[in-house]
């Protein structure tokens, strides 16, 4: 698996992403708490030596203060990126690694995260879980998106994708309604993936099921370990972090650029 080109990768994005936001950081003036902005893209009269000053407390100050604190993450992020590629890696990474335009005609690009809605499947949930806000099937279900988020990925659940797919058998064209378990936004491949947790393959009636819904996805010109992934278990098993770690991270690194 080559995870030092996703590690390049997401330094690339990280680096991308703070030349499109204002830098800056707070400081305590008069013992008063104040935001301090030294660039803002576009804006070369705001620099270091004539840096734009807001106390926290004003309707400025707040505006600007959620901005600064972005930066602030995004910077730590981009730091600790940097900290362990200097632990693994000799030289630089390379910076025009991340392209804005990559997977930008995907099915399922960035552009397409915020007009997805969880919780779209109407089949009715028995016992539902929640988490965050979002109701799950199944405690499985969280502890992968608790892991998607330990990744650092944002995820919905059972978004609707509605989709046409060719029957292999026909060769006639049908509609498909698809409602993966999890899908999760990769922003520095610009590209949402998708997570299906089958729960119970060692059930005849559950794995013809698991089966279908597999090649929905394939017939709808999704790739399997690419597109969408699958985490297949049996009944009463659990989710094996360092597995689930390493199939999305495989998963990832089959869209990166040949």
């Amino acid at each position: 698996m080559d995870t030092r080109r996703h590690l390049e990768l997401k330094i690339s994005y990280y680096r991308h992403l703070l030349t499109q936001m204002p830098h800056g950081g707070f400081v305590s003036i008069g013992g008063k708490r104040t935001v301090q902005v030294f660039y803002i893209p576009g804006c070369p009269e705001v620099t270091r030596n004539h840096k734009k000053r807001f106390r926290v407390d004003t309707k400025a100050g707040a505006l600007w203060s959620d901005k600064i604190l972005r930066y602030l993450e995004v910077k730590k992020k981009l730091d600790d990126l940097m900290k362990e590629w200097r632990m693994y890696y000799a030289g630089n990474p390379n910076a025009d690694a991340y392209s804005a335009s990559m997977n930008s005609e995907a099915k399922l690009s960035a552009g397409k995260w915020e007009s997805l809605r969880s919780e779209q499947n109407s089949i009715s949930r028995n016992s539902p879980m929640i988490y965050k806000g979002q109701h799950f099937r199944s405690k499985n279900e969280i502890i992968a998106c608790q892991i998607i988020e330990e990744m650092g990925y944002q995820f919905k659940t059972e978004v609707e994708i509605r989709d046409v797919a060719m029957d292999r058998k026909t060769g006639n064209m049908r509609e498909v309604l698809l409602f993966p378990d999890v899908s999760f936004l990769v922003p520095e491949i610009n590209k949402i993936v998708m997570l299906e947790i089958d729960g119970a393959m060692d059930n005849d009636d559950y794995r013809v099921k698991a089966e279908m819904r597999r090649k929905n996805y394939i017939e709808s010109g999704f790739e399997e370990g690419k597109d969408v992934l699958f985490y297949r278990i049996s009944s009463g098993g659990g989710i094996d972090a360092d597995t689930l770690r390493e199939i999305i991270e495989h998963g990832i690194v089959r869209n990166l650029p040949r």
